[in-house]
């Protein structure tokens, strides 16, 4: 009888212990912090924009949107085998944006103020060369920041030419950023 209670003791004792592990086992994967959806966003900015530029390299033209068209970014294999795309499901939250008078851009439409701080608060630490602008009505807005609206349509504007392309009748472009007036004078030019 006295090994009978010495074996449950030491069966209610291990049961007890194991049970004690999975609640700390469970605690310690509910204590993991939340991804950092600003450097999710932001590599998402910059994934999308380096894709949109290739594709413009390779088309001669930006595409009409990120996902969903027959000659979007994702259809055509362009966010393929990139980290930050495969990742996430935010890529279908991102738009390509046309400005009657600035080009196209990449947008996070109806992003909030608090988010759209921390975006471009982060791109400033990063010391990134890309500016951030508003998507207003068609066209691109200086972003004040900090943003103090309750959202902004944040974007990020693509050059008029991306460079390293070559435009008919031009030589290719390597060094920047080529006006829109430039781009239309090459290609009447040709």
């Amino acid at each position: 009888m006295s090994t009978m209670l010495i074996v449950t003791g030491f069966l209610v004792v291990l049961f007890w212990g194991l049970l004690r592990l999975r609640e700390i086992r469970e605690s310690a994967v509910q204590d993991i912090e939340e991804p950092d959806k600003t450097a999710i966003l932001l590599g998402l900015f910059y994934t999308i924009s380096a894709a949109c530029l290739q594709y413009y390299r390779d088309r001669g033209n930006y595409p009409e949107a990120v996902i969903g068209g027959p000659d979007a970014l994702i259809e055509l294999g362009y966010l393929k085998g990139t980290t930050m795309a495969d990742l996430t499901p935010a890529v279908k939250l991102f738009s390509i944006v046309v400005s009657d008078k600035g080009g196209v851009g990449v947008c996070l439409a109806h992003t909030t103020a608090k988010m759209a701080n921390e975006i471009v608060g982060r791109a400033k630490e990063t010391d990134s060369l890309n500016k951030f602008v508003d998507y207003q009505t068609g066209e691109f807005a200086k972003l004040e920041t900090p943003v103090s609206t309750m959202t902004a349509n944040l974007t990020i504007p693509l050059p008029i030419v991306p460079i390293g392309t070559t435009i008919a009748g031009s030589d290719r472009i390597d060094d920047g950023m080529v006006t829109k007036e430039a781009a239309a004078a090459a290609a009447a030019n040709s």
